[in-house]
């Protein structure tokens, strides 16, 4: 299973760990019963998160509240998100037919349809083309899994366990020291910690085609574990932090059709950190082992 992002947006029906499908189109987000986040439901300070996250590299007072304030949403998110992937589990485990979804059809159908955009047509008739399509045991099978790893997330965010992350404002400590090719034969590119907290000199490689965030503005963030600091570590790009405003949240758009008029996916998802924030979580090493995404 290629695991490529944990994308949520605004208020929405659903949130999945994958890019948008391209012909996933903004309607899909209206017209639910239940919005993912309540608008503007941030009516208190954001939790403390200094047990768990160390600020690191240019991380001010406005960028720090920001980014509790966004992790709060990302909990928040996360929990309607895998309720959402409940009901759905729930009609597949009962095999509740759609004649018999009543008022809740709409919901259910939209929370269906996202689904199979990400992970494959089901099998929800025998008569229906089998090739290419998915069993209820299988569906539920990955359902388990992405729930399972939403409820990962939620925990280390919570505190449990005692994990801790490093979170980085810009990844500029990282200085470009020269191309190289590695055993393999791969063209890379090192680069040479600058930091003064102990691994000061320290190298890491990248693949040539990737970067640093200030190398390529497009790129929102990245992550790695830090085997000399035994931290998981994170860098959210300077470019997405400007972009965001030090403000922008995935509840600030109400979710009608009036307000998601002329605003595409991308441009939604792109809009606050949390997005960048769940992204990178799904790809940590300390949370999932070999079981990361990416």
């Amino acid at each position: 299973m290629q695991w490529l992002l944990l994308a949520v947006f605004i208020p929405c029906v659903f949130s999945f760990p994958f890019e948008f499908p391209s012909d996933l189109e903004t309607s899909y987000v209206t017209g639910a019963n239940q919005t993912l986040v309540e608008r503007n439901h941030l009516y208190k300070r954001a939790a403390d998160y200094s047990s768990i996250v160390t600020w690191g590299y240019e991380c001010n007072e406005d960028r720090i509240k920001y980014l509790s304030e966004e992790l709060d949403e990302t909990k928040t998110l996360l929990r309607n998100a895998r309720a959402k992937i409940g009901t759905l589990k729930d009609l597949f485990t009962n095999k509740v037919q759609p004649t018999d979804w009543g008022m809740y059809y709409k919901e259910y159908y939209i929370i269906l349809d996202v689904w199979q955009a990400y992970f494959g047509k089901i099998l929800l008739h025998k008569d229906i083309g089998g090739r290419n399509r998915r069993t209820f045991q299988q569906a539920i099978s990955t359902m388990n899994t992405v729930s399972s790893m939403y409820s990962t997330i939620l925990n280390a965010l919570g505190g449990s366990g005692g994990w801790i992350m490093t979170l980085n404002c810009n990844d500029e400590y990282y200085k470009n020291i020269g191309k190289s090719v590695d055993a393999n034969g791969n063209a890379i590119i090192k680069y040479e910690d600058t930091r003064e907290d102990g691994i000061k000199g320290e190298t890491a490689e990248m693949p040539a085609e990737f970067g640093m965030c200030y190398e390529k503005t497009e790129l929102n963030g990245w992550s790695f574990f830090n085997q000399l600091t035994n931290k998981q570590e994170m860098a959210i790009s300077p470019a997405a932090l400007d972009r965001y405003r030090t403000k922008n949240k995935l509840s600030d758009i109400e979710n009608t059709e009036a307000a998601l008029k002329g605003k595409s996916l991308t441009g939604l998802k792109l809009r606050a950190a949390a997005t960048t924030i769940l992204h990178e979580m799904t790809h940590f090493y300390s949370l999932f082992g070999a079981g990361k995404t990416g």
